[in-house]
């Protein structure tokens, strides 16, 4: 695999962990609405990634 394939993939396995955790940190604190917004943006930022 080459190079920018393997970051392309890289990319999208961090932004996928990321997502999980943030998920996991508010099913016990649903009132942060930074790490809500951090969540939403990033879901955003791995559909576009996936495209």
């Amino acid at each position: 695999m080459d190079r920018s394939r393997v970051s392309m993939l890289r990319e999208l396995q961090e932004l996928e962990f990321a997502l999980v955790e943030l998920n996991l940190y508010l099913d016990t604190h649903p009132d942060d609405d930074k790490a809500l917004s951090t969540f939403n943006n990033l879901a955003t930022h791995l559909a576009k990634a996936k495209k």
